[in-house]
């Protein structure tokens, strides 16, 4: 039975996600014949090719943050944002927040001193930058896909804990278009995942098949935990329950567990999880009257779940993790830009 089952899963996922692979790969090829549109303003993208998480919007607040006080922007999608379709500048002093504008862009105007914005449309969005700034530069995310616009660096995101023989496209493997797509890039930064050998893998698996393209490796930084942008000092002796709403929940659980010693993950919802007032009973029951105790989870589902904690008079503090990009990176990066 599990032989039919797995026979079956093949013949009907296979020629869909080579119809994907084929269907990808003609888009991004007869998008070099159509004129995109030129920005002022210097564009980097920050794109991966793997759905799920590849550490990309950690890179944009690395690069946000370098060059913070250049006239820097970031202009993101806003994936779920109400006014996504419209496009806005993200306001922080907006109650519904990430539900108007998404929980990532949400989360990084929160943490950044830079402006961001939303657009599905990003040759719109980037004209929305352009009242504000007549030179500077814009940080895309998630646009490696998105030809309309013109980009002045793509700069492709890959997490360690993919493997570089997963070659398959949606929906049968992880990519969102063949793997061959590096070459359109200028740069790979790999982002550390579970495994640490993960990154010996892609380095000599990059180098050997896209030789022509620099790899650069982003480093974990463990900024502590926060409560909102205060830092936060748990009592050692608490017991610290986690859970996440993100596309790779084992780093995220690997790291509370190696800062505290009294810890447990109590769940992974979905990726971009709306959080209701369920969930977090749900959560509180499933810690019951056990105490002291506090609860912990990512900057980007703080910012969708702390109303529901503030609420139930209830602690829950975020773990802020970031990146550190290596001096070769920056002397590169400020090459490219010219």
């Amino acid at each position: 039975m599990p032989f039919a089952r797995a026979k079956w899963f093949w013949v009907v996922f296979f020629p869909l996600s080579c119809f994907w692979a084929l269907l990808t790969t003609v888009r991004r090829r007869i998008s070099v014949r159509f004129k995109r549109y030129k920005s002022p303003l210097k564009v980097i993208c920050i794109g991966n090719i793997h759905s799920g998480g590849s550490g990309k919007t950690s890179v944009v607040k690395t690069i946000a943050e370098r060059f913070r006080g250049k006239n820097t922007a970031v202009l993101a999608r806003g994936y779920r944002g109400e006014l996504s379709k419209k496009g806005a500048r993200v306001d922080l002093d907006n109650e519904s927040g990430a539900s108007v504008f998404g929980d990532e862009p949400w989360m990084l105007a929160s943490l950044l001193n830079v402006p961001v914005f939303i657009d599905k449309n990003r040759v719109r969005g980037i004209k929305m930058i352009e009242k504000i700034f007549s030179n500077g530069i814009v940080i895309l995310d998630d646009g490696f896909q998105h030809f309309p616009l013109h980009r002045d660096l793509n700069l492709v995101c890959i997490s360690a804990d993919k493997k570089p023989e997963d070659s398959f496209c949606l929906p049968l493997g992880e990519l969102r278009e063949p793997i061959s797509a590096i070459s359109f890039s200028d740069a790979v930064i790999l982002t550390p995942g579970f495994e640490l050998s993960g990154i010996g893998i892609w380095r000599d698996w990059l180098r050997k098949n896209f030789l022509a393209t620099p790899v650069f490796v982003a480093q974990q930084e463990i900024e502590g935990l926060f409560s909102g942008n205060k830092p936060f000092e748990p009592d050692p002796s608490a017991t610290l329950f986690s859970f996440c709403g993100i596309a790779s929940p084992d780093r995220f659980v690997s790291t509370i567990q190696g800062i505290h010693p009294n810890s447990r993950h109590l769940r992974s919802f979905a990726d971009h999880h709306c959080y209701t007032q369920r969930d977090i009973e749900t959560l509180l029951a499933m810690v019951g009257t056990e105490s002291p105790h506090f609860f912990v989870t990512t900057d980007k589902d703080w910012s969708k779940a702390s109303p529901f904690f503030e609420r139930q008079y209830k602690t829950l503090v975020s773990l802020r993790i970031g990146y550190k990009m290596t001096d070769e990176f920056w002397v590169w990066l400020e090459k490219e830009l010219g």
